[in-house]
Parts: structure tokens; C-alpha cells; sequence
């Protein structure tokens, strides 16, 4: 790994700290704002038993995760490998942490640390192979104007389509995950009181 490209990434994992941390503040400051009593909750009692025994088809759910993952793959495919890729990775880095920062403050304040536990769950196990796919696809963008000397032609094209097979499976793994064994934690794990 070159010094640009380990920058590159340094910089994606401050920008992903500094989205978290702004995001905690802002979120904390506006929910203290609107219910400044805390006898307001976002996540009700009611709700929250609706969520543990929410019954889905999974072929539904199956399907619809399928074709929101691969459109968001696509996409994130072409923005990386585009020509503003190290931009596009910065961005999402950013976003993702506030993100992170603004749903793990909404469960904290909402449920205290039974709130971070539930986060967990709702975030495990497939967002594990979501990140993985996703740093292998920004050491792809980065690694992009590398040359590949071989002789083999065969050899040339397995290795150029290797980061592609391997971002395809774990992004496949990924929504399934996401739809069965994700599904399953929150049913029988997510902690109501």
C-alpha cells in the first residue's frame, strides 16, 4: 500500500469519527429541544412489541432487499471507480458515521443501554459483510490504476474479475443475512423492557 492510498483511507476513517461525533451532539441537542421532558418517546412500548412480532413473508422481504442491495451496489460501483471515487468514499465515510451517530443516540436516549444491545441486533450480522464489501470495493477504486503484468491472458482477466466475485459474494451474504438470520435476532432477541 502506497502513502496516497493508506492517506486516502486514513482520511475516510477520521471523516467517519468526525460524522459520528458531530451527529451525537446535534442529534442529543434536537431531541432534548423537541421533548425537552422526556415524556415524549419516539419508540413506544406498542411499537416496539410490533417490531419483535412483526410477521413477514420472507419471499417478500427476500425480494426486496435483493433489489434495494443490488441497486445501491450498482451504484456504489460506478461512484467508486468513477474518476471522484476517493471524493465518493469520503462522502459516504461522513454520511455512515452520521448515520451511526444519529441511530445509536435516538436508541440510547430512547432505551439506555438496552437501546445500544437492540442496535446491535438490528445491525448484525449483515452489516459486517456490507462494510467488508465496501472497503474491498475502495481498495479496488484505489488499486484501479494499477497495471497487472502477466503473459497469461486467462490469468489476467481472473485477476482483474477477482475483486468483483469477491465484492458480488459478500454482498450476497450480506442480504441474506439481512433477510434470515437478521430477521430471526430481532424476533426472538430484541429486548423490549
Amino acid at each position: 500500500m502506497t502513502k496516497k492510498n493508506f492517506y486516502i483511507k486514513f482520511l475516510g476513517f477520521m471523516l467517519l469519527f468526525v460524522g459520528l461525533f458531530i451527529s451525537i451532539i446535534i442529534t442529543t441537542k434536537i431531541y432534548y429541544f423537541i421533548n425537552p421532558y422526556n415524556n415524549n418517546k419516539i419508540f413506544s412500548y406498542n411499537m416496539l412489541i410490533a417490531i419483535k412480532n412483526y410477521q413477514v413473508s420472507y419471499l417478500d422481504l427476500f425480494k426486496n432487499k435483493v433489489t434495494i442491495r443490488i441497486i445501491e451496489l450498482i451504484i456504489l460501483v460506478l461512484l467508486l471507480v468513477s474518476k471522484h471515487g476517493n471524493k465518493i468514499y469520503s462522502l459516504t465515510c461522513l454520511l455512515s458515521g452520521a448515520v451511526c451517530g444519529f441511530y445509536g443516540t435516538i436508541f440510547y436516549l430512547e432505551m439506555g443501554y438496552k437501546g445500544i444491545i437492540n442496535l446491535i441486533i438490528i445491525s448484525f450480522p449483515h452489516m459486517i459483510f456490507y462494510i467488508a464489501a465496501f472497503l474491498c470495493l475502495v481498495s479496488m477504486s484505489i488499486m484501479k490504476d494499477k497495471t497487472i503484468i502477466t503473459t497469461n491472458e486467462t490469468t489476467k482477466l481472473f485477476t482483474k474479475a477477482a475483486p468483483y466475485i469477491n465484492i458480488l459474494l459478500l454482498w450476497a451474504i450480506g442480504f441474506l443475512s439481512e433477510t434470515v438470520i437478521n430477521l430471526f435476532l430481532v424476533q426472538k432477541c430484541f429486548i423490549i423492557n
